[in-house]
């Protein structure tokens, strides 16, 4: 059988962050296979937050587990560090607390909670680092499903004591693992002002939880991550939230202006994060595709800072959600140099005809006439109007 080849008239791609196959100990510590972080704190902890501070989160997928960490510190007075998951289509953008499994009554204080625009909530981790008599150090994990509807649809505890100089893993029943180093004793600045984002990014150590794919979906595309800390009866937010809170934030508290309202019914029910610059989401996509470049293309690109914005319906200049982007370096071209770099490449060919040929394949020719022979894919990468004469 005759075999043809691939043809590409040009070469775009975008990256995420993704395992590069390498093992992952679920320590609380950042491995190599985590890559660039997806989130980055950018407001300092303000002090009534006390030691709770998320400094940047990573992730990685190994085919069978996401693996999450999030560096930083959890005060041990049993503070919530409540981690919400978007893994498939459905869910809650706004918590509809009387039906959800109510771990830990997070449910009940949730009730009418509004995620930004674009985020529902399928799953949802509870965190809890404290001093138990007679246990000493203690962290604890929930685990919940979320359905759109708000079914009660399950739930477990689960207790492990940290002991001094232990970090994990610590199996949970349903097959989680969870890390969990709190040695940090740098990152973020205390106040409202904007954080050292180089600091917050160079700290290694927090929580890590290893989940099975299986028991979030498995997720077909991206997943999308909420995390934040709540205290300890889960009604009254700091400002450390992944994605980040802008410079500025305070703690948003029961309200979201830094106000408490206790008592048995009191809820978050004011508090919508649509009403905060930027997304307090952050993202997990492709698996693979990250781990190919840094194999192939290494040292060829670098996280691009730029700004992009779009007019809102008023006419205002808005951001984009803060995203993970790359550039090319020196320049854009050194991306898909390096990934040809094993490939027969030739420029500067026009071509002028393609039509479908024998066996399959696609039959190229150039603007002179000459045939360039036979592949069995095209990728075509140009302005539609210049692909209509083809």
């Amino acid at each position: 059988m005759k075999r043809c080849r691939a043809c590409a008239f040009a070469l775009s791609s975008t990256a995420a962050s993704a395992s590069a196959g390498l093992p992952i100990a679920t320590d609380g510590s950042r491995d190599q296979a985590y890559l660039a972080p997806l989130a980055v704190q950018m407001v300092e902890v303000d002090a009534g937050g006390r030691n709770n501070e998320l400094d940047a989160a990573y992730a990685a997928n190994d085919g069978e587990h996401l693996h999450l960490l999030l560096t930083g510190n959890l005060e041990a007075d049993f503070s919530r560090l409540e981690i919400f998951f978007d893994a498939r289509p459905g869910g809650q953008n706004q918590i509809l607390g009387n039906n959800n499994p109510n771990n830990d009554r997070w449910a009940a204080r949730f009730n009418l909670f509004t995620f930004d625009e674009g985020f529902e909530a399928d799953f949802m981790i509870i965190a809890r680092h404290g001093v138990a008599a007679g246990e000493g150090h203690v962290l604890d994990i929930d685990f919940a499903t979320i359905e759109a509807t708000g079914d009660r649809v399950g739930r477990f505890d689960y207790g492990a004591a940290v002991a001094s100089g232990s970090t994990g893993p610590f199996l949970c029943d349903n097959g989680i693992a969870v890390g969990f180093d709190n040695s940090n004793a740098a990152g973020v600045g205390v106040g409202t002002g904007a954080a050292d984002a180089m600091a917050a990014a160079a700290v290694r150590t927090g929580i890590e939880v290893k989940i099975p794919l299986d028991l979030i979906g498995p997720p077909e595309g991206e997943v999308k991550i909420s995390a934040f800390i709540n205290n300890s009866e889960h009604i009254f937010l700091y400002n450390q939230f992944l994605g980040a809170m802008p410079p500025g934030t305070g703690q948003l508290g029961s309200d979201g202006a830094g106000q408490f309202f206790g008592g048995g019914s009191a809820s978050l029910f004011l508090v919508d994060l649509n009403h905060f610059p930027g997304a307090q989401y952050f993202t997990v996509r492709n698996p693979g595709f990250q781990a190919l470049l840094e194999r192939y293309a290494g040292g060829h690109y670098q996280p691009w800072s730029g700004r992009l914005v779009y007019s809102n319906a008023e006419g205002e200049l808005t951001s984009f959600h803060p995203s993970e982007r790359y550039v090319g370096v020196p320049r854009m071209s050194a991306i898909t140099r390096a990934l040809s770099h094993s490939l027969v490449v030739e420029t500067s060919v026009r071509v002028g005809q393609l039509r479908a040929g024998m066996e399959r394949c696609w039959a190229l020719w150039d603007d002179q006439d000459q045939h360039l022979g036979e592949f069995d894919a095209v990728v075509i990468t140009a302005p539609p109007q210049q692909a209509l004469d083809l």
